[in-house]
């Protein structure tokens, strides 16, 4: 009876791993249709809340100007100048900062709006999501992130026109005495800065997505 059963014993084994192995096969197959979409809104939604903001944050006050402006990041005949841009920039980084913060529970309604296509390309990319997020919901992104943003850059928009007027004071002085001719800053600073900001926050939102997806990290 043992000797008999010792054969069914090795048969019964080699079935549980071949069920095994085949349980681990459909686990492995990537996800497509709805489920994939449903996982990305998840995913999203969760890295919205986890983003790295440091990463949206301006390191110098170059980061922040637009190029026309960028001569200004080089004055030193005007006392206080180079103090006052500072304090522009940490204005801004914390005006970034706050939004990032406002934004994270407003943000699910416009991610599960998108209209999602081509599967593969969606499951080949850890950022497919960030990206499809950007490129198809850009009017409303902008439209959620604009009055949020402009209530909290309403300090640096202050300094900044104290600025621009010494800036334009120093920029006639040296075009009389003809030593140089600095071009005119882009009067549209707030607008610069929306766009600067959507672009940080997509990619920082981009970097925490593929943190999530990534294999070393995400549960499936």
């Amino acid at each position: 009876m043992i000797r008999r059963a010792k054969p069914v014993a090795i048969a019964m084994l080699l079935f549980l791993l071949l069920l095994g192995g085949c349980a681990s096969t459909k686990e492995a197959e990537p996800l497509a249709g709805e489920q994939l979409h449903r996982r990305l809104v998840t995913t999203l939604v969760e890295a919205a809340y986890g983003l790295d903001t440091r990463s949206i944050m301006a390191k110098s006050v170059e980061e922040l100007l637009p190029d026309s402006a960028l001569p200004m990041s080089l004055i030193t005949g005007i006392p206080l100048f180079a103090e006052q841009l500072s304090r522009f920039k940490d204005e801004v980084n914390g005006a970034f900062l706050f939004t990032a913060w406002e934004i994270a529970p407003l943000l699910e309604p416009v991610i599960t709006e998108i209209s999602w296509s081509d599967d593969r390309a969606l499951a080949s990319s850890l950022r497919s999501g960030a990206a499809t997020l950007r490129r198809e919901q850009r009017d409303e992104l902008l439209a959620l992130i604009t009055p949020i943003l402009a209530e909290a850059l309403k300090p640096a928009m202050n300094r900044w026109t104290a600025l621009i007027d010494w800036y334009h004071l120093y920029r006639e002085s040296i075009k009389l005495l003809k030593i140089e001719e600095l071009p005119l800053p882009d009067a549209d600073i707030e607008g610069h800065l929306t766009l600067l900001y959507l672009d940080r926050y997509c990619t920082a939102l981009g970097d925490e997505e593929e943190r999530l997806r990534s294999p070393k990290t995400e549960v499936r």
